[in-house]
């Protein structure tokens, strides 16, 4: 039996996310933040995958990956987030994750992203779109979270940041 572990903090869509999977047969728990979860790492047997927001309230849940990957040994780990950025993507492969989808997913999209096996030499960037100023302001933030270990406050120092106003930038993108 598929073992699930959902980590998504908005509770409608975490509660539908379980019940789609529950409903075909997979054994499923939730949590909200990455406390939570370590939390439910810490009682549980390993899972054969999770599905893990990106953003979870004001961190960033690619610190989670690491433990996951530790506690479950071949979880197909797949990243959800309501901003889908470059650099978020292939820093959450490197980390373990097989894939990374926008949000809203059909579950048939989730499946599909389970069965996905990463293959860095086909990755292919589309050098002729240019991002706009909010996504180029993104991919600095994701960039700069992940060279200070997803300190916030670090961050907005490094940034020229209040905390607070990084912290809004970061939920403004969800």
């Amino acid at each position: 039996m598929n073992r699930l572990l959902i980590i998504e903090d908005d509770p409608e869509f975490g509660a539908l996310l379980a019940g789609k999977f529950s409903q075909i047969n997979w054994r499923v728990n939730r949590a909200g933040t990455i406390d939570d979860a370590s939390e439910i790492l810490a009682q549980n047997p390993p899972y054969s995958h999770c599905l893990l927001d990106l953003n979870l309230q004001t961190q960033n849940g690619l610190t989670l990956i690491p433990a996951l990957v530790a506690h479950s040994p071949g979880c197909k780990i797949v990243i959800l987030t309501g901003y889908a950025s470059v650099h978020s993507g292939i820093e959450a492969i490197k980390l373990g994750a097989v894939y990374l989808l926008q949000k809203p997913s059909r579950i048939q999209d989730i499946l599909a992203a389970f069965d996905h096996t990463p293959h860095p030499e086909t990755v292919r960037i589309d050098l002729h779109s240019k991002p706009g100023m909010a996504g180029i302001e993104q991919e600095v933030i994701q960039r700069t979270l992940a060279e200070n270990n997803f300190n916030v406050s670090k961050t907005a120092e490094q940034l020229g940041l209040h905390r607070r106003t990084l912290q809004r930038k970061m939920k403004r993108r969800i």
